[in-house]
């Protein structure tokens, strides 16, 4: 009889866990949502504009780097003959208020720590590219990317709006007078 009450009791418990974990629902102990989950319970994005920042970083080995609170856009950081700061500049984003309403209405923090935002897209490139982007205190890496110029229709709706994102800071960057001074990089790939 002992034993039949200790096995009830077991079952229950078991029961009882498994209710307390199904209201949860598939959530990290973070509070972040799982990379497959739909839930609506993602974190909100409640960071005030004027306390906004990101830095992104992006490359074939991370090479390339911009961080909106210092304003250091790095070009490369590998290096032979020239000396490292001549990759360096100072730059002030000239669009931070629009990369902030992006942000915002992706709600960046809705997106796993890593993230891979080709989903769908059954291509590959070698090299591949890897993004880092930071916003405040949420991390997104996304490693192993296809190096395409443009987003292929196959992604899904979240990573274009993602990588849209990106490639948008990455234009602007890119596109700066103060990029352009920089000379070109010693090496593309190591």
């Amino acid at each position: 009889m002992k034993y039949k009450s200790s096995l009830l009791l077991s079952a229950l418990t078991a029961l009882v866990l498994l209710s307390c974990n199904s209201l949860t629902g598939n959530e990290k102990s973070s509070g972040f949502s799982e990379p497959n989950s739909s839930s609506t319970d993602a974190p909100s994005f409640s960071i005030a504009e004027e306390d906004f920042y990101f830095v992104f970083t992006w490359g074939v080995q991370l090479d390339s780097s911009y961080d909106s609170r210092t304003g250091i856009l790095t070009k490369t950081k590998y290096v032979r003959e020239r000396r490292p700061e001549e990759y360096i500049a100072t730059y002030l984003y000239p669009n931070i208020n629009e990369v902030y309403e992006i942000a915002k209405s992706i709600n960046v923090y809705s997106y796993a720590d890593d993230y891979y935002p080709y989903e769908g897209y059954l291509g590959y490139t070698s090299p591949s590219v890897d993004y880092v982007f930071e916003v405040n205190n949420k991390i997104v890496t996304s490693e192993d990317c296809p190096l395409l110029p443009e987003i292929p229709d196959s992604v899904t709706e979240k990573g274009k709006q993602y990588l849209s994102l990106l490639f948008s800071i990455k234009n602007t960057l890119i596109n700066s007078d103060e990029w352009k001074a920089m000379p070109d990089p010693e090496i593309l790939y190591c």
